[in-house]
């Protein structure tokens, strides 16, 4: 619980991020500093702090309690914005990137922490609801 308060500001720098996005945005955005890095850097600090009081196994607990918290939380605050065609290829590759990211701090697979922001992803790059059935 003394943990999440730490990243809150990480992750709802998402709020002013804009997924709606023209040709030339998108371009621009791919070349900008992407949400990812901050907020891995603060889960490693979270977790330096924490890590040398707990078991191995405790540790991957505590950052699998923390991955499932703010793939929840990016999920509810991408529910709140529009997403144009640029930007869900944008959230594509902030997930993307997240999830390499966050592999390297945990031993386990994250893919599953992150499995719903994924297929977000696969509906957002959706151009007609027709294709929702081939999924």
């Amino acid at each position: 619980a003394s943990l999440t308060p730490r990243l809150k500001p990480r992750l709802d720098a998402l709020r002013d991020r804009s997924y709606v996005l023209g040709s030339d945005e998108a371009l621009a955005a791919a070349e900008s500093a992407s949400l990812v890095g901050p907020l891995v850097g603060e889960l490693e600090a979270a977790m330096a702090s924490v890590r040398s009081g707990l078991s191995a196994d405790n540790a991957e607990a505590l950052l699998g309690k923390l991955l499932s918290h703010c793939a929840q939380r990016i999920e509810a605050l991408l529910l709140t914005k529009r997403v144009d065609m640029f930007g869900a290829l944008q959230f594509e590759r902030d997930v993307r990137a997240l999830t390499g990211r966050l592999g390297a701090l945990s031993s386990r697979s994250v893919r599953g922490h992150t499995a719903r922001l994924t297929q977000v992803t696969a509906l957002l790059s959706l151009e007609r609801e027709a294709e929702l059935a081939e999924l």
